[in-house]
């Protein structure tokens, strides 16, 4: 009781120094504070004399049970209510993303940020905020319980309660449609309009947290943070110009046709007064928020059967399997699976390109004649052998990826929110193919020609009106 009346009559202290205190002051209440938590008196952490003066903290490493935290404490009144972002489905406000990206330098597992009044705890691994607390009042009860000492030794930051899958992806979901409301009553723009602006930030911003993209003299991760940042901070003058350059030079290098240009989105981009703060506030969702499987979440909305396939769990298909098994380097390049998202769901997206590369790669294996190598340029070598074995490889074993998004899939879509919601989730599962396997990347495939409009009997369909009692079995498996 003593320690939680302590606390209180701490933050209202600090918030008599007004939002420019003496640093000195500033290290004092922030040593109380600890102090109060258990943690003693650590030593700030040196800054260059030019960080010093332009940083609005003053900031601690603390460690306790394996974890990191990197404590932050700044002036009063420099951030904001935390609620207030929560309402409009942020995780950060420009104060505390600008400082929470200070804690990969230092490689915390947490960042604590307050000014004694208003605080968050953030989850550095994905972005998430944990705690927050709007008044000193709410910043007593668990907010101090979990940060004291003892209590992040025995692993109660770890134990804090992580919300599901579904909530950040509703927050998501509701960020983009206040947006889109938003482009939708100010420059008119269409629902398919917005949707497609929607899908160039996920993946633009998907691609750039990967490595896929990397080689000498890249920059693009750097114009895009740039890019966003500026924004953030309200300089919104050719946001849209330079958010469509970066997708024209994406475009250009490495032909994502997700990111070609389009003259309704040329519109839109044009627009910096809709553009700029949008994008700045795109700067502070966490990134966890962009997974694959919760973007896909994210389209959890509308017609219960539209839900439903966002849900859908792919089932084990005996015949598709079959045919897979059977594939020989003979046959393989002429392998296709016919996914009807109508009947399966978006998720079968993923599971049979999955399919599709496993096969490849286990054909790519039992291949029994080696193959010979390329020729250099101070050797004497058989050109025509070379090229001939070559040729003769199937084209499945060459790029797997390609050959699987190209001609190993074909997608039956029967609208176009079907259409542009398999395209998103086929682009973001190659992305992270890529990364994960550290494959080379030279280009995307061309994604789109595994598309198709759904035609009105599929041979799934026949199959079942010939073999109804098959299809209960796979429906109720």
């Amino acid at each position: 009781m003593e320690t939680t009346q302590q606390l209180e009559k701490l933050c209202e202290s600090w918030w008599d120094h007004g939002p420019e205190p003496d640093r000195r002051k500033q290290i004092h209440f922030a040593h109380q504070l600890l102090t109060l938590l258990g943690w003693g008196q650590p030593e700030p952490i040196a800054k260059e004399d030019e960080d010093e003066e332009s940083s609005p903290a003053v900031s601690f490493t603390l460690a306790g049970g394996g974890r990191t935290v990197l404590a932050h404490f700044v002036a009063p009144g420099i951030l904001e209510p935390p609620g207030t972002l929560v309402d409009l489905n942020l995780d950060f406000c420009c104060v505390t993303r600008i400082l929470a990206d200070e804690g990969y330098e230092y490689n915390a597992d947490y960042v604590f940020i307050t000014d004694l009044c208003r605080s968050y705890l953030y989850d550095m691994h994905t972005e998430e905020l944990l705690l927050w607390a709007n008044a000193a009042d709410e910043f007593k009860g668990e907010f101090a319980q979990s940060l004291q000492h003892g209590a992040v030794a025995q692993g109660s930051l770890d134990e804090l309660r992580r919300q599901p899958r579904s909530y950040t992806a509703r927050q998501l979901r509701e960020w983009r449609h206040r947006w889109g409301e938003a482009f939708a009553r100010e420059a008119g723009v269409n629902e398919e309009t917005a949707a497609a602006f929607f899908d160039r930030l996920v993946v633009v911003r998907y691609l750039l947290e990967r490595e896929v993209l990397k080689r000498p003299g890249w920059r693009l991760r750097q114009e895009f943070c740039e890019l966003v940042g500026q924004a953030m901070e309200g300089e919104h003058q050719d946001s849209g110009k330079g958010f469509a350059g970066l997708c024209h030079d994406i475009y250009f290098d490495w032909q994502a046709a997700i990111l070609a240009p389009s003259p309704q989105l040329d519109a839109l981009h044009g627009r910096d007064d809709l553009v700029g703060p949008c994008l700045g506030e795109f700067a502070l969702l966490g990134r966890g928020k962009f997974k694959a499987n919760t973007v896909l979440e994210s389209f959890n909305y509308g017609p219960a059967d539209e839900k439903a396939r966002v849900r859908m769990i792919p089932e084990e298909d005996h015949q598709r399997r079959s045919m897979l098994n059977k594939a020989t380097p003979a046959t393989v390049d002429q392998l296709q699976v016919e996914i009807d998202v109508l009947d399966e769901g978006y998720r079968a997206i993923p599971h049979w390109f999955d399919a599709l590369v496993e096969v490849y790669q286990r054909l790519e294996k039992g291949l029994r004649t080696p193959q010979p190598a390329a020729p250099s340029d101070d050797e004497d070598m058989d050109l025509l052998t070379w090229s001939e074995h070559s040729a003769r490889r199937p084209r499945a074993l060459q790029d797997p990826y390609q050959h699987a998004a190209e001609r190993g899939l074909v997608i039956y879509c029967a609208s176009p929110r079907q259409w542009r919601t398999a395209r998103l989730v086929l682009y973001l599962h190659l992305i992270g193919r890529y990364d994960q396997d550290r494959d080379r990347f030279i280009q995307f495939p061309q994604v789109e020609t595994a598309l198709k409009p759904r035609p009105k009997t599929l041979s799934r369909d026949r199959d079942r009106a010939a073999f109804p009692e098959a299809s209960e079995y796979r429906q109720s498996g």
